[in-house]
């Protein structure tokens, strides 16, 4: 089922992230919702969606280890199947990396068992006959290794008195719950995605222009949501994050530091 030779294509995703490290989170978030113009740049309001993400990896999760990140959002036939890898990030904080996005289907299989034969020699292959996602990456032995719960705020950015240029950039306004062990943990962030890789200079300057806009509470973030969450865990796992169980608990400065130290000696 697995050894046909597959024609993967990828997609360019470059964005840049913007962490909000202040006592009041929650009002940041809702006073840049309401921005509608900054700098040269004019922002539509595109609704709100609840984002219900499960990252899949083996035991021994080689696949973190390579840099590649195996994604379902959504339930069951419903659900997008999603593979990032190749992450660069360079000196302004801008990610850019190859992602495959698609509908689920049984073909998604055959891409992820593509990369497994390529990263894991002597892959274990089980023939699979369900449609449900868990169960179909069960049986080339990946299981959930995180799971997060997203309520995304998205504004489209153009250029201010220039319609004709369309969607520049997407501003994705992040309220993430992760939930490790019955606790939940809240992080903000907002990220900055070009519409089209000729938006790279876009993403950098709205940076820029909403770092100016909310200087005590807006830094640049250069860690994706998946190791942010790693970080998470195992700050769990030593004792070193102050969280009460059963609440949601928003993270504050003193522990975004102890994050960023963990993933700069990984």
């Amino acid at each position: 089922m697995f050894h046909a030779k597959i024609r993967v294509v990828m997609t360019v995703e470059i964005e840049t992230t913007l962490c909000v490290i202040h006592d009041d989170p929650v009002g940041i978030m809702e006073n840049i919702s309401r921005v509608r113009a900054l700098g040269p740049y004019r922002f539509t309001p595109r609704g709100t969606q609840t984002l219900q993400d499960v990252y899949y990896d083996t035991p021994s999760r080689i696949l973190s280890s390579r840099g590649i990140a195996v994604r379902t959002r959504g339930h069951g036939a419903t659900a997008v199947f999603c593979i990032k890898q190749d992450e660069q990030v360079d000196a302004s904080g801008t990610a850019v990396r190859d992602e495959i996005e698609m509908p689920w289907s049984r073909q998604c299989l055959d891409h992820i068992a593509h990369i497994l034969h390529k990263v894991a020699y002597g892959l274990v292959e089980v023939p699979c006959r369900t449609d449900d996602p868990v169960e179909g990456l069960a049986c080339l032995g990946l299981s959930p290794i995180q799971s997060r719960r997203t309520v995304r705020l998205t504004l489209d950015a153009g250029q201010e008195g220039d319609p004709c240029l369309g969607t520049l950039a997407k501003l994705a306004l992040d309220r993430v719950c992760y939930r490790f062990s019955g606790s939940s943990i809240l992080h903000h962030e907002i990220e900055i995605e070009a519409a089209c890789p000729e938006s790279l200079e876009h993403v950098r300057e709205l940076s820029i222009l909403l770092m100016n806009l909310h200087p005590d509470a807006l830094r640049p973030w250069r860690h994706n949501k998946l190791v942010t969450g790693f970080a998470l865990e195992r700050l769990l796992a030593e004792g070193s994050l102050a969280i009460t169980p059963g609440r949601y608990n928003s993270l504050a400065g003193p522990a975004y530091r102890a994050i960023e130290t963990i993933l700069h000696n990984a």
